[in-house]
């Protein structure tokens, strides 16, 4: 079919049970395809230098009036006089801005290093939520164009803002780590903030330690809160003996009424970290050798140390 394409001619043409197409008497390769749903659109039908019939898409009837879309095709015409694949030409922009969009912050975060970095690091999950969090600005950038001085700007804001210079070398730390990941697999070829150094960090600060007197109260305080506990609990039984129920069990005068007072005991006579204790097993304990281990997956270092257990740890794991 074939008949000048106008906004009325186009408008007029019917839906049928199956596709079809009107072609433009003036422009050759300009055409409208009418599909059963009603949709219309317009497209530049043409043959490249191997002889193979493309077709390039203009857009939707609606979105655009017959008159540009004309437009838009005697422009294509005129490219593929010039002997430009003018579809060919098309896709290509669509790659190559699909493969920037690829090596955005976003993307490779999302798509590349969130997997690896959860799989791989016990801090991995932390320190992808870290980079989302502190680098919302840099997000939709690609990684090569992410400069020296966005990150110094970022890091003079953070010191104005009161945060510690320690905090702001681990949040930035999170970003060049990420960076050094992208040169590995080849995403950029050169880390944009390698010459980026850490802010100084006042390492002499003194270790605290609780004095004896803050470690009498404490022992004072987890004893106290042992014997609340037990005295609640006959409490509780007395109050359902009266009404008929079954009570609950004591607790023993030789056991611990709940985990708070051993961990405290365990921490204050070996030094475990919060995440070292939480996470300790019963596997990882010797009662004949006296002795911890913490596997390396849990400890901070990552390596697996053995720890000797003196008289009041022992006694409070036996308990």
């Amino acid at each position: 079919m074939q008949e000048k394409l106008t906004n009325r001619a186009v408008e007029n043409l019917a839906a049928t049970g199956k596709p079809y197409e009107l072609h433009d008497t003036e422009i050759k390769g300009f055409l409208v395809r009418v599909q059963p749903s009603g949709l219309k659109t317009y497209y530049y039908s043409y043959y490249n230098e191997a002889g193979k019939r493309q077709r390039y898409k203009i857009g939707r009837h609606g979105s655009l009036s017959a008159v540009q879309a004309r437009d838009i095709a005697a422009k294509q015409a005129g490219r593929v006089a010039d002997s430009e694949d003018v579809q060919k030409k098309r896709k290509e922009i669509r790659t190559e801005a699909e493969r920037q969009k690829a090596k955005t912050l976003r993307s490779f975060l999302e798509n590349h290093y969130q997997p690896w970095a959860t799989a791989q690091r016990k801090t991995g999950k932390a320190m992808v939520k870290s980079i989302r969090l502190q680098f919302d600005f840099l997000l939709d950038k690609p990684l090569d164009e992410i400069t020296v001085w966005l990150v110094e700007k970022w890091r003079t804001e953070r010191r104005k803002a009161g945060t510690k210079p320690a905090t702001i070398n681990k949040e930035l730390g999170g970003l060049k780590a990420l960076l050094s990941k992208a040169v590995d697999w080849g995403v950029i070829d050169i880390h944009p903030l390698a010459r980026v150094r850490p802010l100084k960090v006042d390492n002499n600060s003194v270790v605290r330690y609780l004095n004896k007197a803050e470690e009498m109260r404490l022992r004072e305080a987890i004893t106290a809160r042992e014997e609340t506990m037990r005295q609640k609990r006959r409490s509780h039984n007395e109050w359902l003996i009266e009404r008929h129920e079954k009570p609950r069990p004591e607790y023993p005068a030789d056991k611990f009424a709940d985990h708070l007072a051993p961990m405290v005991l365990i921490s204050i006579n070996t030094g475990l970290r919060r995440g070292e204790l939480f996470n300790l097993c019963w596997e990882d304990v010797s009662l004949s050798k006296a002795t911890l281990t913490i596997k390396g997956d849990t400890a901070k270092s990552g390596k697996t140390r053995h720890l000797p257990l003196n008289t009041e740890a022992l006694a409070a794991l036996k308990k």
